[in-house]
């Protein structure tokens, strides 16, 4: 990684902070290979994409107390969901991810153990994902990870927003909805005395807390989607699935033509993980799947067609995952929900908002 000095770092804390990435740094550098001339130790990587590949580029950043909480997420924890959330921006786009830059900012009394599992989990998560770790920053600073995460797929092969078209259906991969009950479990548990604190938590819980905390790209899901349904407009459920279809509609909808949504109550009552969990925490599922966040399930627009329940049951029984029809793309603007009955009503729930 560049080593960059912070003038408000006294020189004995900062050198030691070098010694650390001097150490941790080494197991990456095998990870370079033909495509990436110079990596890690100098001021900048370089990188060469396959000939006829675009880059792609993303970048997010988790935050201590407002994407997570230290009481909640080990270091390893923290360090591989870093990396997950911006991978996948990659995914949504069906690109192939490739490598990412780190950058990290820490409490000045962070210990070394500390920080040597922060960078365990994002070494795990880099071997997960096949990425190569590039180079990144060190500094003394609220905690923070941000992740730059690069990829590269053919111009013809990458998917946006912006391609649904009225007729087209909707689809969500996993359970949307189980990160946030996951969070639900844990903001609940840190309200508990320490005696119930100790008390094992259920299977479902713990799934739930599973889905918040150590979240999946799905990077292999969304190629495997692109190249099978050929879908016309994609995006990965990071704000809420309310809000992120409300992405897809308006960067699909034209001056001439705003597109809506028509999501069925029932595809969502039939997810039996969410409903259970929602249950045993007294929550409404079908609200909690609308507003979610943090979940990283894709959430696509495809042409309807007889050929997919064919395809849905090929991709569970691959991927060990469901994915399920939730609605479809109408003209008219605005997101409804359409009961068993047909009885429609407009949805007002949103998701995660940045400000």
């Amino acid at each position: 990684m560049p080593r960059k000095e912070t003038k408000t770092t006294p020189p004995g804390r900062e050198l030691r902070w070098i010694d650390w990435i001097r150490r941790l740094e080494r197991p990456t550098r095998s990870r370079a290979g033909s495509s990436f001339p110079l990596g890690i130790g100098d001021d900048a990587a370089v990188w060469t994409p396959r000939r006829g590949y675009r880059v792609v580029l993303t970048i997010d950043t988790q935050v201590e107390g407002v994407h997570y909480r230290r009481d909640w997420l080990t270091p390893r924890e923290i360090g591989r969901r870093a990396v997950a959330v911006a991978v996948s921006d990659l995914a949504a786009m069906a690109a192939r991810p490739v490598a990412i830059l780190v950058s990290i900012l820490a409490r000045e009394e962070t210990r070394e153990p500390e920080f040597k599992a922060l960078h365990t989990g994002i070494r795990q998560a880099s071997r997960q994902y096949g990425v190569a770790i590039l180079g990144g920053n060190l500094s003394a600073g609220h905690d923070s990870v941000t992740v730059t995460a690069l990829g590269e797929g053919k111009e013809s092969d990458l998917i946006t927003r912006g391609g649904a078209r009225a007729g087209d259906e909707l689809w969500v991969t996993g359970t949307p909805g189980l990160a946030r009950l996951g969070l639900c479990s844990l903001e609940r548990g840190s309200r508990k005395s320490p005696g119930q604190q100790r008390q094992r938590a259920s299977a479902a819980v713990r799934e739930g807390m599973r889905a918040f905390k150590t979240p999946t790209a799905r990077t292999r899901e969304a190629l495997a989607l692109a190249c099978d349904w050929g879908p016309t407009a994609m995006i990965d459920l990071s704000d809420g699935l309310a809000t992120d279809v409300a992405h897809i509609l308006e960067e699909s909808s034209t001056k001439r033509r705003t597109l809506g949504a028509e999501l069925e109550k029932t595809a969502f009552l039939k997810m039996r993980r969410l409903v259970r969990l929602a249950s045993e925490l007294g929550e409404d599922p079908l609200s909690t799947a609308l507003k979610g966040g943090d979940d990283y399930e894709l959430c696509f627009a495809a042409p309807s067609g007889p050929h997919q329940r064919r395809l849905a049951s090929t991709f569970k029984k691959k991927f060990h995952l469901e994915v399920t029809r939730i609605g479809r793309i109408v003209k008219a603007p605005g997101i409804r929900l359409v009961d068993a009955d047909g009885a429609v009503k407009k949805v007002t729930q949103r998701g995660w908002e940045h400000f």
